[in-house]
């Protein structure tokens, strides 16, 4: 596999794995909501099932054929999100529910932007079905029907 491909795989199950801990604790830190902890819950389950997809992604495409031009992958956008979730894990948990769905959608929007930024499709089948399910918009989706539903937002 394409050391460049396997750098920016590496970078996305971090990612993955970072989203799942920060909403992990969002579900701690508003157990005692239990809708919301639901939420949080399941966006965590949803990221953690992202890090075995990037896992499983990352098996086919060293055993596959997929290759691509150093110039053809974008890391920035990965690069940047890492640096928000390592800055935000890094912070106490929010204060208020507002203030933690408004970061999980930024990072969910911004999350599923920088996949397809990557131009990671383009290295193949394998990258392009990865691709695809990790840019949907179905959690930003929840976080926006969850905070209408609190009128917070």
């Amino acid at each position: 596999m394409d050391e460049d491909l396997q750098k920016l795989l590496s970078l996305a199950e971090s990612i993955e794995t970072m989203a799942a801990e920060l909403y992990e604790r969002y579900h701690d830190a508003f157990a005692a909501d239990e809708e919301a902890a639901y939420l949080f819950y399941h966006l965590h389950v949803e990221e953690k099932s992202h890090v075995a997809l990037v896992r499983y992604t990352s098996i086919i495409a060293k055993h596959g054929t997929a290759s691509v031009r150093a110039e053809a992958l974008e890391t920035g956008p990965l690069q940047a999100l890492h640096s928000r979730l390592t800055a935000e894990l890094a912070k106490p948990a929010p204060a208020t529910l507002k203030e933690a769905v408004q970061t999980a959608l930024e990072l969910e929007v911004t999350l599923g932007e920088g996949y397809v930024k990557t131009r990671l499709a383009a290295a193949g089948a394998a990258t392009a079905r990865l691709v695809a399910s990790l840019a949907e918009k179905e959690h930003a989706g929840q976080l926006v029907t969850f905070a209408k539903s609190r009128h917070i937002l």
